[in-house]
């Protein structure tokens, strides 16, 4: 994406010095030093002021709870700009150069970031691998063993909401529900490769050679592998791990290509812009810039509609619940005489993880009116029982082609419901697993 950036950022600079060198006198030393001083804000806001800025991870947001450093920022960024323009006034000539100064310094300092981020190192040098959709609608002919992750899930919520909906598991025949579970850790980043690996981190052992050496430790996919089963794993979360688990998956390849095209120039245009401004804007006004990881994929990824089926497998996976739903109701599972002993399928979904924008009937909310403070245009009930719903679709399908009773299903989550809190829990949190032997 640097290319559609660099263009767009190169169209952003000089329309901005087309209008300030239009205008003449006080007015082009104030609209100088103003272009100037607010640069400076931007840069200010990012190094030092964005203590404790809430996460891209979906959860809502109270506002209230940095009215300390909203007002700080908002300090430094009157007084810088205030600073300027009465400079510019007072003396026009030194706010030139001190204008002068500050951009030329920007350039500098942020080149320098630019530069060094763009070294390439070992990581980004090695091969790129794409998680396509390809066989997530395909099962085996044979024998299946199908794992359901969805992101969040939570025992102890889902045990409120079948109070208020008893037939929520009416089509999850000959499942075991435990209610008594212990997930392995969060949030997503780590508890999904764990869950793909089965690795603990080992005792004294630093997170970055974890990360390193979970999958070389691990046999799990290799003995699945080794079995004679297909694999296919969906999901937007390895950790670092692609490369590994390429190996054994038949939908994560090198490279990849994509019949719609890549990426969405407005779209992610739009998504890294806003980004920016979340991230360089003064607290007060941090919220309407807020985002979460997903709305940038969904973004830069751009609309997908109208593909046959063979398109839709050469799609990236992306944890969209709603277009999961339809693509399942269009295109239906299909069995193949897939693996020599069958096809095992991990599928991560969005679930009950923030933000909440799905409906019970798995359709996709967002557009609708927000909940205050959040991203929200549904609730945690609605999008809990719209995940559920998509997997009874998809044992429904099972079901009809004959294949469910000799397919072992499990339908778990990669942790629980959680939010940030530094002292004792106040809270259970339970992850979610049903069994189908």
């Amino acid at each position: 994406v640097a290319p559609v950036m660099a263009v767009f950022v190169l169209v952003v600079s000089f329309l901005t010095s087309v209008i300030v060198s239009f205008l003449r006198g006080k007015a082009f030393d104030v609209a100088l030093v103003l272009v100037a001083s607010v640069g400076l804000c931007f840069w200010l806001e990012a190094l030092f002021l964005n203590v404790g800025l809430p996460g891209a991870n979906g959860s809502a947001v109270d506002w209230s709870d940095y009215t300390t450093i909203s007002i700080l920022s908002c300090a430094v960024w009157v007084g810088v700009v205030l600073s300027a323009f009465f400079l510019s006034t007072k003396k026009r000539a030194v706010s030139r150069i001190a204008a002068t100064f500050v951009s030329v310094a920007l350039i500098f300092v942020q080149g320098i970031g630019l530069i060094s981020a763009s070294i390439p190192d070992a990581e980004a040098t090695s091969p790129s691998y794409q998680v396509s959709q390809s066989g997530l609608l395909d099962v085996s002919s044979k024998k299946n063993v199908i794992v359901f992750c969805l992101d969040a899930m939570d025992t102890v919520e889902l045990e409120q909401i079948l109070q208020d909906y008893p037939d929520l598991f009416s089509d999850y025949t000959g499942f075991t529900y435990f209610k008594n579970v212990v997930g392995s850790g969060m949030p997503t980043h780590y508890g999904v490769p764990f869950l793909l690996s089965g690795e603990y981190p080992q005792y004294d052992e630093s997170w970055t050679n974890y990360n390193e050496e979970r999958w070389s430790r691990s046999t799990l996919l290799s003995d699945i592998h080794d079995a004679g089963y297909s694999i296919g794993l969906y999901s937007d979360t390895f950790a670092n791990g692609l490369e590994a688990v390429s190996e054994y998956a038949d939908n994560i390849t090198e490279g990849g290509k994509r019949t719609s095209g890549s990426p969405d120039l407005f779209g992610t245009v739009k998504a890294l812009t806003k980004a920016a401004l979340y991230r360089d804007m003064p607290w007060s006004l941090k919220a309407p810039f807020w985002y979460y990881t997903d709305e940038l994929n969904e973004a830069m990824k751009g609309s997908s509609d109208h593909l046959d089926r063979e398109a839709f497998e050469e799609e990236p996976y992306l944890l969209k619940d709603a277009l999961l739903y339809s693509n399942l109701k269009e295109f239906g599972l299909k069995a193949e005489d897939d693996g020599a002993t069958g096809a095992f399928r991990f599928i991560h979904m969005f679930g009950s993880h923030e933000p909440f924008n799905m409906n019970e009937l798995a359709q996709d909310t967002t557009g609708g009116p927000v909940t205050p403070g959040t991203a929200d245009t549904s609730t945690s009930s609605q999008q809990t029982r719209g995940s559920l719903l998509i997997v009874a679709e998809y044992l429904n399908q099972l079901k009809s082609l004959g294949l469910y009773d000799d397919a072992t299903i499990v339908i778990t989550s990669d942790h629980g419901r959680h939010h940030v809190q530094y002292d004792q829990l106040d809270y259970a949190m339970c992850t979610t697993l049903l069994v189908k032997p």
